[in-house]
């Protein structure tokens, strides 16, 4: 998990997957995007506005570009990412070959 330390007039701003998780760790948040399906409307797709409490979490449903900033005093997020299938795939693949180079260092 990330964490990152917010103070009242900052902005945290970054592209998010589907599926990630949003934390109020400590303090209120407000969370902005916008959903990427309505991209054709241009300026005029509207904007997805979260309030979270402390304790509260976010999951986002798109890939998106999420604003985060703060409501009231200096507030601490957290930024739980969900694990991609390419990071999966990739765990696959270096086990497949380990044990592949086991069983090969095993017959020699």
């Amino acid at each position: 998990m990330k964490t990152v330390c917010l103070h009242p007039g900052q902005i945290h701003a970054s592209h998010q997957r589907a599926g990630t998780q949003l934390i109020a760790i400590d303090g209120a948040l407000r969370l902005t995007y916008r959903d990427p399906s309505l991209d054709w409307l241009m300026d005029l797709s509207p904007r997805v506005r979260v309030d979270l409490d402390t304790g509260d979490v976010h999951v986002c449903s798109c890939n998106a570009w999420v604003e985060v900033e703060v409501v009231g005093e200096t507030t601490t997020m957290g930024l739980l990412a969900k694990r991609g299938v390419m990071d999966r795939s990739i765990e696959k693949l270096t086990a497949w070959l380990k044990e592949k180079s086991r069983s090969a260092f095993a017959k020699a």
